[in-house]
């Protein structure tokens, strides 16, 4: 679904399989907004965002579970949440907001 959404974008796009991928991509290049899934192989999406919001904290983080609050109160918070299953129309307004909001800075 993802790659999809990336290709009728044309948002450069990143895809990785766990957090620790994410996290060396995260250092050798710049993002606009982060995607990530909150069950993550490795280190989990909650974990990811600590990590972002250490090392890139403007960076807008949003994160995708069938939970509905799975990032625990006590930790850095996400920009979104989108709760799946999701539409690709709902991922695109989510990214074309973050991404315009962030233009606006």
């Amino acid at each position: 679904m993802l790659p999809q959404f990336a290709e009728q974008t044309g948002i450069p796009t990143a895809i990785v399989s766990d957090g620790e991928e994410a996290l060396q991509h995260l250092k050798e290049a710049e993002f606009q907004l982060v995607l990530s899934d909150y069950g993550l192989p490795g280190i989990n999406g909650g974990e990811l965002l600590q990590e972002i919001r250490r090392e890139w904290p403007e960076l807008p983080v949003v994160i995708v579970s069938g939970w509905s609050t799975p990032v625990p109160d006590h930790l850095p918070q996400p920009d979104a949440y989108l709760k799946k299953p999701f539409q690709l129309a709902q991922l695109s307004d989510l990214v074309n907001s973050l991404l315009s909001s962030e233009d606006a800075l």
